[in-house]
């Protein structure tokens, strides 16, 4: 029996589109697969502004529904079985989306929500973008689940919000080389257990950070959820 079809709704993140993608069919690999599994892509057709004011200020979101729709909808149309949406930010809207649509979408809430648990953490810090912390996505959606999310203070966020958006951008500016040392000492006062990294495009900036605690990347938690969709029934 054929691994079920992902369709990946992408763009939004070029980086972690292709991230995602790769993981994906390493993730196969290791499961045992004997050859490359199909996998869909559908990327959006995004306004750069209207994306750096999303991500900074977290305005506009509602103009991603219909380009969201159009993708999910080309995706079903051309035969996958279940969606994914590499953007944390994005996650706002997954509801919506997924009441519209035939199949589900794999929420990357859910799938970071599994690792957390699997490390019996009470109390998480949370590394975003400052319209995903704004939303209390991962706030609102690991407190019902009994787990305290610790977000950065302002002037951290802030220096955080213009590394992902150098990612983001493709812009290939030096990061600042202190900031992983800075929201380390920062986690550890507040006596966190593990971080979040709850932005797809975190992965690639975080790679030469010294953390003293567990890092639950997001893109990394969706990757393994997609796989285990795959081989559902298989």
């Amino acid at each position: 029996m054929q691994a079920r079809i992902p369709g990946i709704i992408g763009g939004a993140g070029p980086r972690a589109t292709a991230q995602l993608y790769l993981d994906i069919l390493t993730r196969c690999r290791q499961a045992g697969l004997d050859r490359r599994p199909p996998v869909l892509i559908a990327s959006l057709d995004i306004d750069l502004a209207m994306e750096e004011r999303l991500l900074r200020d977290g305005v506009g979101v509602e103009s991603y529904r219909d380009p969201l729709l159009a993708a999910a909808n080309a995706l079903v149309a051309a035969g996958a079985d279940f969606l994914s949406l590499p953007c944390n930010t994005l996650h706002v809207l997954l509801p919506g989306l997924a009441e519209a649509l035939s199949i589900a979408v794999v929420s990357i809430l859910d799938a970071v929500a599994r690792e957390v648990e699997a490390l019996e953490c009470q109390r998480v810090g949370l590394l975003s973008t400052a319209a995903t912390a704004r939303t209390g996505l991962y706030k609102e959606g690991l407190r019902l689940r009994g787990i305290e999310v610790v977000c950065l203070e302002a002037g951290l966020q802030d220096a955080l919000h213009e590394q992902i958006q150098n990612e983001v951008d493709q812009r290939g500016l030096n990061p600042d080389n202190n900031l992983g040392e800075k929201i380390a000492h920062a986690f550890q006062s507040q006596g966190v257990e593990a971080i979040i990294a709850g932005c797809t495009e975190l992965k690639a900036l975080m790679a030469s950070w010294t953390l003293p605690v567990p890092v639950i990347d997001s893109l990394d938690a969706l990757g393994a959820q997609v796989v285990r969709e795959m081989l559902l029934h298989r």
